[in-house]
């Protein structure tokens, strides 16, 4: 049995590690329907073509390159349009999951009645590996848990394709956080208690868009002068919203700093 599950993965210079995202998707204990693969115009396709295809007797996967690179939200968008499944999981370039990450979390949806799931998310998989011993619990995230504190990562989200509200590709920080928020229109999030997915690196302060979390602060307040401006947020949300990003922000810049200085 396979699930009716297209997988997307958004690309840019990312030869290095994609391939084993590309293997733990593969490794699924429940095979997926399709894995699409956008290309947001990276400057080597061409090995990134010979790499898929060496796996395209294991997977069927679709391979999309553009022209122009508009980053990772307009890369899903695109993948979630030509996706043909009915449900559409998100893993990013240098991520993986776990073996049973699709029985698990496509088996649950099956049989809940909730648009949108997430899991738990291991940042650095070098120091701490998976591992699935516990029972499997669910809970349901509401606007305010949301706000309080954004539990989801892109690469444990697993949606209902039909109705799913799409990125907002001119964002191109903290677009994940609109997403989700604006995705709670269809219903509260429900978040599985397994740590399904993971990388490998600290999730604050190294590479990547999160290595600095000044712009990932001034991101996530663009996103929300954003949504206030546009009046997809009530005034007591946004305030709420706003005044929990100011007391984090200091927080995570003192544990980089720590971070840097200590280990």
């Amino acid at each position: 049995m396979s699930a009716d599950v297209s997988v997307i993965i958004p690309y840019f210079n990312a030869l290095a590690t994609i391939g084993r995202s590309i293997e733990s998707v593969i490794a699924q204990t429940m095979a997926v329907r399709e894995l699409v693969i956008v290309d947001d115009a990276s400057s080597d396709p061409d090995a990134l073509a010979r790499l898929v295809d060496s796996y395209r007797g294991s997977l069927n996967i679709l391979l999309i390159s553009l022209e122009i690179n508009r980053g990772p939200s307009n890369a899903r968008n695109v993948g979630v349009a030509n996706a043909v499944s009915s449900y559409v999981a998100f893993l990013d370039s240098d991520d993986v999951w776990h073996p049973d990450k699709v029985r698990v979390q496509y088996g649950y949806m099956q049989h809940n009645p909730v648009r949108l799931t997430a899991h738990g998310y291991i940042a650095d998989l070098q120091q701490r590996p998976f591992s699935i011993e516990k029972n499997l619990l669910a809970r349901s995230i509401g606007r305010r848990r949301f706000i309080y504190g954004n539990p989801i990562f892109t690469p444990t989200v697993m949606v209902r394709r039909e109705g799913f509200r799409a990125f907002d590709d001119r964002y191109r920080r903290m677009e994940d956080y609109l997403c989700w928020y604006e995705n709670l229109q269809n219903g509260n999030h429900t978040l599985l208690s397994l740590d399904l997915a993971g990388g490998f690196k600290p999730a604050i302060g190294e590479s990547g868009l999160t290595a600095s979390v000044r712009l990932m602060h001034e991101g996530y307040l663009d996103v929300l002068r954003g949504l206030r401006k546009e009046r997809k947020m009530p005034l007591p949300e946004y305030l709420l919203a706003f005044t929990c990003e100011t007391i984090k922000f200091p927080i995570r810049s003192f544990l980089v700093f720590f971070r840097k200085s200590f280990l």
